[in-house]
């Protein structure tokens, strides 16, 4: 599915509803609780937790197409010997060389060590459409 298809799948999901006249009275379909002076901020979340989801487990990320890139959370390796780290950046390669690797730099990691939780930076689903 294409980003643009998984935006208008969030837009028509939490749709504004009530009143046709002003912004007064209306509130998203699926949280009513939302009204329409906050919607534009709760819409956008959607949108931005559609397109770069947070991964908080190992089947979530071994479920994610080859192709697909994630920023690990820091954690364990935000401090190592004193020298300050990032979090690592990892490609998932199909077989036969299948597995995560690191984007900059070497190596390869199981999916078991990456930290989580992980977020999306890509798929590549978001090429179609």
């Amino acid at each position: 599915m294409s980003n643009v298809d998984r935006i208008a799948g969030v837009l028509v999901e939490h749709a504004l509803v009530g009143p046709l006249s002003g912004v007064g009275g209306k509130h998203c379909r699926k949280c009513p609780d939302v009204d329409g002076l906050d919607w534009i901020r709760h819409v956008t979340a959607k949108i931005d937790a559609e397109l770069q989801p947070v991964i908080e487990t190992v089947e979530q990320l071994d479920a994610l197409p080859p192709g697909s890139v994630v920023l690990e959370a820091m954690g364990r390796y935000g401090d190592f010997l004193g020298i300050t780290t990032i979090p690592g950046v990892f490609h998932k390669f199909p077989a036969p060389v299948e597995g995560w690797y690191v984007v900059a730099g070497h190596g390869a990691r199981e999916s078991t060590s990456i930290e989580l939780p992980a977020r999306v930076l890509y798929t590549p689903e978001a090429d179609h459409g």
